[in-house]
């Protein structure tokens, strides 16, 4: 076998080797990806609970989580898979929302709920990407926050 063909074998099966590496890993991303958008849904629907049961009013923002879980039976969706080793909280509420009926908000679709983040800044994922929960109750992932008032956390 000459050496260039034993050279084309051998870097084939590198290659091979390293897309069999990558794929579970980027399936385990988009796993956790998935799951964290799952927990702001399940999230969404216990704000929402709790303010139809307070007049529409959404909690204050010391204590958006209190009152989210009185209305959610599993308490592990406020920790965020993304978040990694980060500190909790693994979510925060956008503190502008504090208290305001959810009736009264003009454009609910793109009105910021909770989001990934600490201490009121946004926590990008490994790709970059935020996971927003908005008043309407969708949940999406945003590359850019800053149309939505919020800014990323420094890493």
């Amino acid at each position: 076998m000459s050496h260039l063909h034993q050279a084309v074998k051998t870097g084939s099966m590198a290659m091979a080797v390293g897309i069999v590496l990558l794929v579970p890993a980027h399936g385990r991303e988009v796993a956790r990806h998935a799951t964290c958008q799952s927990n702001l849904k399940q999230i969404g629907l216990g704000l929402l609970m709790y303010a139809q049961a307070n007049d529409g009013l959404l909690p204050p923002v010391d204590r958006w989580q209190e009152a989210a879980a009185e209305y959610i039976k599993n308490h592990q969706v406020f920790v965020c898979p993304e978040a990694g080793s980060r500190s909790l909280p693994h979510y925060s509420m956008e503190q502008s929302l504090t208290g305001v009926r959810v009736g009264a908000l003009s454009d609910p679709r793109n009105a910021v709920l909770v989001y990934d983040g600490v201490n009121g800044l946004a926590a990008a994922g490994p790709e970059g990407g935020v996971n927003v929960l908005f008043a309407d109750g969708h949940v999406k992932r945003v590359m850019d926050v800053t149309p939505y008032g919020l800014t990323k956390e420094v890493a």
